[in-house]
């Protein structure tokens, strides 16, 4: 693998490639991602030695929302260069692109390239986005998957779960403060900046709602830390506007207010409001996103609208599971209690 081309028409796709992502930052227009893919395509095709093609082909499936075909770019690149400067960006690329796909066994090998690169780069920027990203990943990580909200049910082993919930929220709250920390003594560009606080933000945010679903103890409780969550996740997408994984958490994060609150106005209000970034998502940001089916799946369903909610849980599953980031056996399950007129929560 080299550094340079000497086939220029492949040196202007990449070129012409990396201005579409770069106005995808800033428009959120996912035709110029479309256009990048074309045109990084034909840059392996033509020479598919050239680091910057496989590189950024690794980068662009990330944000078109193919995480699960981002890994080999990044593999290849690990495999075929020496330089410890480009293995650190492969192996904090890799941690993305697997923190992106969300099951446990994802975030597991997140964590362990996000841990690679906080001991081996001599990048400042990219160390502090590598332990914002670790954090983020136990946030994420707390959410039990299918077989533990099977053990929830029993009153012997429910207490395994909270544990787990308990275990990764401790760990997120280790590397907040640390890049919290040097946050506030990193000097760099305000980009970079921007995208570190974006990212600590969200994932405190995320950790507040899901330690709201399990361990809040009351409405009150509950709702506290739900509005601490919403302050800090508006926060992420004030720095980072349209994003959708951002839109989708505060999604997720209205629904959860509306099943909290007792005032029925503010319930419609936040229900409402709920549906409408995640209609967002799937029709401009992310269309089609399987995820954000089965999360307005969920919202109906314990809405009480279940016809509503089996008909987003089928479009859901009718996402190749890979791309869905949330497993057949759970939207499966989502749909079997609409099915059955159950509109519990969680």
């Amino acid at each position: 693998m080299h550094t340079q081309t000497s086939n220029q028409k492949v040196f202007e796709n990449v070129k012409f490639a990396l201005g579409k992502i770069e106005n995808y930052h800033h428009s959120r227009n996912i035709a110029n991602l479309q256009d990048a893919e074309i045109a990084l395509s034909a840059s392996l095709r033509e020479d598919s030695e050239y680091l910057d093609a496989v590189f950024y082909s690794g980068v662009l499936m990330d944000l078109m929302g193919r995480s699960a075909d981002s890994p080999p770019f990044f593999e290849r690149i690990l495999k075929e260069v020496k330089d410890p400067n480009l293995i650190s960006e492969a192996q904090f690329n890799l941690g993305v692109s697997y923190y992106h796909r969300y099951g446990h066994e994802y975030l597991n090998i997140a964590e362990s390239y996000f841990v690679k690169v906080i001991n081996s780069t001599n990048n400042r920027a990219l160390k502090k986005l590598a332990i914002a990203s670790l954090a983020q990943t136990y946030a994420m990580w707390m959410i039990p998957n299918a077989a533990q909200k099977e053990l929830i049910k029993n009153a012997q082993t429910k207490e395994t779960v909270y544990n787990h919930i308990k275990e990764k929220y401790s760990k997120f709250n280790d590397y907040s403060k640390q890049i919290t920390l040097y946050s506030m003594l990193f000097i760099g560009n305000s980009k970079e900046k921007r995208k570190i606080n974006a990212i600590i933000k969200n994932a405190r945010g995320i950790a507040l709602m899901y330690y709201s679903d399990y361990l809040a103890n009351d409405v009150k409780s509950k709702l506290k830390y739900l509005n601490k969550s919403l302050t800090n996740i508006k926060e992420s997408e004030k720095l980072i506007s349209n994003d959708w994984a951002y839109i989708c958490n505060l999604g997720s994060v209205h629904w959860r207010i509306a099943l909290a609150t007792e005032n029925k106005t503010e319930q419609i209000r936040e229900y409402e409001e709920a549906i409408q970034l995640f209609n967002k998502v799937i029709t401009s940001l992310r269309p089609n996103y399987g995820f954000a089916f089965y999360e307005l799946g969920r919202i109906y369903r314990t809405k009480g609208d279940f016809d509503k909610a089996i008909e987003y849980f089928n479009l859901s599953l009718g996402i190749e599971d890979k791309y869905r980031e949330v497993s057949n056996k759970t939207v499966n399950n989502e749909k079997g209690r609409a099915e059955r007129n159950n509109s519990s929560f969680p």
